[in-house]
């Protein structure tokens, strides 16, 4: 199980930090951190991923670039939380209705910049399958430009290989949108490494590194 309490976050992105490569951690909130966890988030520059539009707002003053929310929150809850978080789509009908809510809330000649799920492995709408797909989707819309990338990973495979090809992906999609990446985030990889994956580490070390040469965007774990 990929969940993690409060506690054991704290505790993984505390350790993370102090390893001192260009890696992030990003917990996923399901509820509004206390202001002494807010201050950990701060410390350790975590981002935060939440389906709940209130926990975006009250986590959106640490840094809205670094605060993702669900866009299968509701419409309403979605622009009350604008411009304190970036949208997180993964499916067609989320793009077409962030297209659509933030047309009225941006200032003339703006996109919106959001974040999209894309699956290596299938399991989900966008995949590494189907990116000429979701790519013309994205250039459809009026409003919106992708800026961060969520990829799930399998917990039955091989982690470190997966990186490696996740990392691969990235560098794909980047290309093939095209966009300007702002931030990438691999997804189910917090808790093994915090559990002592040392192949795991090695290759994300090396992975963060690669990324500081050559994307140049901030690389969250979760």
């Amino acid at each position: 199980d990929m969940c993690m309490t409060m506690q054991e976050y704290i505790a993984a992105a505390k350790w993370l930090a102090a390893e001192d490569m260009m890696l992030h951690p990003l917990a996923q909130l399901d509820s509004i951190p206390t202001s002494e966890e807010q201050q950990v988030l701060a410390e350790t520059e975590s981002g935060i991923l939440t389906a709940d539009a209130a926990i975006a707002a009250a986590c959106g003053d640490i840094d809205p670039r670094t605060v993702f929310l669900s866009a299968h929150a509701g419409e309403q809850a979605l622009q009350a939380a604008h411009g304190r978080c970036r949208y997180l789509a993964e499916d067609a009908e989320s793009v077409r209705k962030l297209d659509a809510l933030t047309a009225p809330l941006l200032p003339e000649g703006y996109l919106e910049d959001i974040a999209i799920r894309v699956y290596p492995n299938g399991g989900g709408e966008f995949t590494a399958q189907n990116i000429p797909t979701f790519a013309r989707l994205i250039r459809r819309t009026d409003n919106l430009a992708v800026r961060a990338l969520f990829l799930p990973f399998d917990q039955s495979g091989d982690l470190s290989r997966q990186a490696k090809d996740a990392f691969s992906l990235v560098k794909k999609i980047r290309s093939d949108l095209p966009c300007m990446l702002h931030a990438f985030c691999f997804e189910g990889l917090l808790k093994p490494l915090a559990q002592g994956d040392t192949e795991l580490l090695q290759t994300l070390r090396m992975l963060a590194s690669l990324n500081d040469t050559s994307l140049y965007a901030s690389f969250f774990i979760s």
